[in-house]
């Protein structure tokens, strides 16, 4: 292989990681809002809107970082573009 070939074969790699990322952050991140308006609306549903809304808001944060927590773990760590 030459330089060149390698070379393109390294871009077509560090492209497809920043692609998977941000597939692994947009499924996360869907099936943390699902989560949040579930347990918002399953376990507070007769709670006023603010503390619904509360609710929501915290559950999504806190599902979204344990998911990207569990999803990323064990990655190399030569992959530059795990966190954005």
């Amino acid at each position: 292989m030459t330089q060149d070939e390698i070379k393109q074969i390294y871009q077509r790699i560090a492209w497809l990681e920043r692609k998977m990322v941000r597939v692994i952050w947009a499924l996360t991140s869907a099936v943390s809002l699902f989560a949040g308006g579930l347990v918002s609306h399953a376990v507070f549903g007769d709670s006023p809107e603010w503390v619904k809304v509360g609710v929501f808001v915290a559950i999504c944060f806190v599902a979204n970082w344990v998911f990207i927590r569990m999803e990323l773990k064990g990655a190399p760590e030569h992959i530059e573009y795990i966190d954005p």
